[in-house]
């Protein structure tokens, strides 16, 4: 059978008249679509010929009811069970000469139930039933329990709990206690000291299963110790990784919003009120935020210890430099006459703040009194500039290099 075929192409997929007084077009039927009709019209007639022709019968053009008679003399001939050879079946008896109480070949006869549980075991004989493994013992009385675990393909699975250097996969599994299902757990491997594995396993509600795992020396962890080993959320570290390539859990200190309700969120929000409000950590319209240690004029600074008592964490202290002193002497001049004066400058060299930058004789700028002979005077600039001593820059700034900082979540 064809394939349903397109409808007219207008933008309704329908037909429309035209109007002559306002000399709109009527819908243009193309030939396309005239062809895809009679193509389906014809598939339509020769699946229906198909089936009269399965019933053994001719298309006759007086008839309306070919297709249903056609329907019916197949299934008819089909040797299909009605409801009434169903109901008859059914309530027919098997004579006892028909039941078979041992295995054979008879195709007429059925087996005895019986028959039936004794070769499916579950009334195995007597005779039989010695040297099964009973359903008390829960596995106890396997006789050879390394070859049971081979034949059962388990491998090194069955030793994750014996071998120190065994690893979990990440992933999620089910809690069982006495064989009852209790929900989901998240199985997370995080990496103690440098390369020796450890696994937590979480409930849905967050709560941690104590889990023992051998260590690398052969001692116990307990759920102390993986603890131990655990960042705390709210956490800083410096990592060398771009923000984007940060390991699970950890998240770069750059000011980010997070949903309230989001992992993300509730970690932040379940810190402490000291830590949120030393570090700006705010409620707003339903979200929160990271730490950002961004200042405002967009430079990042760098972190140092405080004492915790005259300053706490997360305070910002403005750059500052140390005092840088330089010197000059001024000398007055007294001419002869009594009508003059003059300032005269020295500066230091060298190394030092000061330097010469111009000499003017500007005559307005330096005149000092009317006496003709006195108009004119040598002047020089001394200018205060760090740079004559000191690299400098925007901001005061000691050698660095760049890192990420990042502060841990745990989600």
């Amino acid at each position: 059978m064809q394939n349903l075929m397109p409808p007219v192409d207008t933008s309704d997929n329908a037909f429309h008249d035209g109007d002559p007084t306002t000399g709109q077009l009527g819908t243009i039927v193309t030939a396309e679509w005239l062809n895809n009709v009679q193509g389906a019209t014809r598939d339509t007639q020769a699946e229906i010929i198909a089936v009269l022709t399965k019933a053994g019968m001719q298309p006759n053009p007086q008839k309306k009811n070919q297709l249903a008679e056609a329907i019916g003399l197949i299934i008819g001939s089909g040797n299909y069970a009605t409801s009434g050879d169903l109901t008859l079946g059914l309530s027919k008896k098997i004579d006892k000469t028909s039941i078979a109480h041992q295995l054979g070949n008879d195709t007429d006869k059925v087996a005895s139930l019986h028959l039936v549980t004794t070769e499916l075991g579950k009334k195995a004989p007597l005779n039989v039933a010695d040297g099964k493994l009973a359903k008390d013992q829960n596995g106890a009385d396997i006789p050879d329990k390394p070859k049971f675990i081979e034949n059962l393909g388990l491998g090194d699975s069955a030793h994750l709990l014996s071998d120190g250097n065994q690893i979990f996969k990440s992933g999620i599994s089910s809690e069982q206690s006495l064989g009852v299902k209790k929900g989901e757990v998240f199985i997370e491997t995080s990496i103690a000291g440098n390369t020796h594995p450890v696994t937590k396993l979480k409930r849905n509600t967050g709560s941690e299963i104590e889990v023992l795992w051998p260590s690398e020396s052969g001692k116990i962890l307990i759920h102390k110790d993986i603890e131990k080993i655990t960042p705390k959320i709210g956490e800083f570290n410096q990592s060398p990784f771009r923000a984007s390539e940060l390991s699970a859990g950890w998240y770069s200190c750059n000011g980010d919003l997070y949903d309230l309700t989001s992992p993300q969120g509730l970690a932040l929000n379940s810190l402490s009120a000291n830590y949120k409000n030393d570090w700006g950590i705010k409620i707003s319209n339903g979200k929160i935020n990271m730490p950002n240690i961004r200042q405002a004029d967009g430079r990042t600074a760098i972190l140092r210890p405080v004492n915790g008592t005259s300053r706490l964490p997360g305070s910002v202290e403005g750059d500052a430099m140390r005092r840088l002193q330089g010197d000059f002497y001024a000398r007055g001049i007294m001419q002869a006459d009594g009508k003059r004066s003059s300032v005269g400058t020295v500066w230091g060299k060298g190394a030092s703040l000061f330097s010469n930058v111009t000499r003017s004789t500007d005559e307005q700028a330096i005149m000092l009194n009317t006496v003709s002979d006195y108009k004119y005077e040598v002047v020089d600039r001394v200018m205060f500039d760090t740079q004559n001593t000191v690299p400098s820059s925007d901001e005061f700034r000691m050698l660095n290099m760049g890192v990420t900082l990042t502060m841990y979540l745990g989600v």
